[in-house]
């Protein structure tokens, strides 16, 4: 239960620190618009969406017991 609550919340403390990195790297004042291209990745944005679900089902896996 305890790694789909973590694979259930990881997109928030991924996105959160894309932020911190991006304030980062524009106020260095480094290439934003290449970081920006890197990261929007379609993996990066489908990992986004199937990884939460996927750990939400784990939860649900956990608390039921199969």
């Amino acid at each position: 239960m305890i790694a789909g609550a973590l694979l259930a919340i990881w997109p928030l403390t991924y996105l959160h620190q894309m932020r911190k990195i991006h304030a980062r790297i524009a106020m260095r004042g480094g290439d934003v618009e290449r970081f920006r291209q890197t990261m929007d990745r379609r993996w990066i944005r489908a990992a986004l969406i199937v990884v939460p679900v996927v750990g939400a089902a784990i939860v649900v896996l956990g608390v039921t017991g199969r």
